[in-house]
């Protein structure tokens, strides 16, 4: 399940930066952490949101040599 308590606005709203921005790479100095993707894709699901599809083919397409 998704961090926190968003809702379908909060999806809604982030839609739009997932291609540019949040498939970027995330830089952060915390050891532990949630890319921001993941949680965006765990709340499409749990929302039933047809986004879901999207981001879970985003997830599933093969991984460029250069990034092993």
């Amino acid at each position: 399940y998704a961090h926190g308590r968003a809702t379908e606005a909060d999806l809604v709203a982030l839609l739009p930066r997932w291609k540019k921005e949040l498939t970027k790479q995330y830089r952060t100095t915390y050891t532990e952490w949630r890319h921001p993707l993941v949680t965006l894709t765990c709340l499409a699901l749990d929302l039933e949101h047809p986004a879901a599809a999207d981001l879970l083919a985003w997830w599933s397409k093969p991984k460029p040599l250069w990034k092993e």
